[in-house]
């Protein structure tokens, strides 16, 4: 299938290389050495924000274990979700800085490379693209190149999108990942601790949102809106989970702040099967099987 493009933009040098007679071996680790480096880039940027923000010791460094793993460790696993991540990163600090041109830009970058970017980080687009309108007239943004850029790319995402809808509306069962979705059941765990943890996810939402609503509408209004996505992605993964934790980054008070966290990692526990991809034992055992120890 061709959607999303971006992952087509990101093997292709590889595959050249490969065609061309260069050693695979070669081409293997130079493809994870140059996803490992955006994934660093990433968490070099991210923890630029995040460390500033007025949180307990213990916050922080849960929160960059969290990102550490699902960002470097999944990049050195073959992963590119990170490249995505970087671009909606980007966006998201043009949102704060109000430049809803290029936020726009940014996102649909990032959703060119994992449309699943859009789909987590809606609630700014949503808000974005208002304000966009607000900020600038019609005439002024036919005139705005970033703005012809974002169109370009939405119809690229488009007609991708479209060409490959009939192999993205297949579910088989056997490959939902997901954990906490509320309409298929999961393989590997019975179909009562499934709807326990979905009613579990429910609730806890629920209530963060509701102590959210007023301190912060948005954060409010976002974590009811990610329950979408948690309930109805089958094929959830681990390496989505840095999408969540750019909330983290809305402007909020400190005790809100702690809030906030408490409830990303209890919806990050429940989205990975009780953590148990970060069981740090099983990470070194995992790495020590791609390094080849």
């Amino acid at each position: 299938h061709l959607y999303p493009v971006g992952s087509i933009a990101v093997f292709f040098p590889f595959g050249t290389l490969l065609e061309a007679g260069v050693d695979s071996v070669f081409v293997y680790k130079l493809e994870i050495a140059v996803f490992l480096v955006f994934a660093h880039v990433c968490l070099f940027l991210f923890l630029e924000f995040f460390l500033k923000k007025e949180l307990h010791l213990f916050w922080k460094l849960v929160g960059l274990y969290i990102l550490y793993v699902t960002l470097v460790i999944y990049a050195a696993d073959g992963m590119f979700d990170s490249i995505s991540f970087l671009f909606g990163f980007l966006a998201v600090t043009m949102f704060f800085r109000e430049k809803y041109d290029g936020f726009v830009l940014l996102v649909l970058v990032a959703s060119v490379f994992k449309y699943q970017a859009a789909i987590f980080l809606f609630p700014f687009i949503a808000i974005g693209v208002v304000r966009l309108f607000e900020q600038y007239r019609v005439l002024e943004l036919l005139r705005n190149r970033l703005i012809w850029g974002s169109a370009a790319l939405l119809a690229v995402t488009g007609l991708t999108a479209y060409l490959s809808l009939p192999y993205l509306i297949q579910t088989r069962p056997e490959l939902v990942m997901n954990g906490i979705n509320a309409f298929s059941g999961h393989a590997q765990i019975p179909w009562s601790l499934q709807s326990g943890a979905v009613l579990v996810t429910l609730v806890g939402t629920v209530a963060y949102a509701v102590y959210m609503l007023k301190r912060n509408t948005l954060l409010s209004l976002s974590a009811l809106f990610m329950l979408l996505p948690s309930f109805t992605l089958p094929y959830f993964q681990n390496w989505y989970l840095p999408f969540y934790f750019i909330y983290i980054l809305i402007p909020q008070k400190h005790r809100d702040l702690e809030v906030t966290m408490a409830w990303l990692i209890f919806i990050i526990f429940v989205l990975s099967f009780g953590g148990v991809a970060f069981n740090p034992v099983q990470i070194f055992g995992h790495l020590k099987s791609i390094f080849g120890g």
